[in-house]
């Protein structure tokens, strides 16, 4: 898996479980997830593989 993926997915998780533990309804918290995935992934943050 390249690093880009792993950095955007890692994000995703976080934002979920940040809006998770806020109370923020569900569709809200994968929304918001998605959105910052994909920012992640454009805007070229990267894990390091090596």
């Amino acid at each position: 898996m390249p690093g880009k993926l792993i950095a955007a997915l890692s994000v995703y998780s976080i934002v979920l479980v940040a809006f998770f533990l806020t109370g923020t309804p569900p569709l809200w918290a994968f929304v918001f997830g998605l959105v910052a995935c994909v920012l992640s992934y454009a805007g070229g943050l990267e894990v390091p593989l090596s």
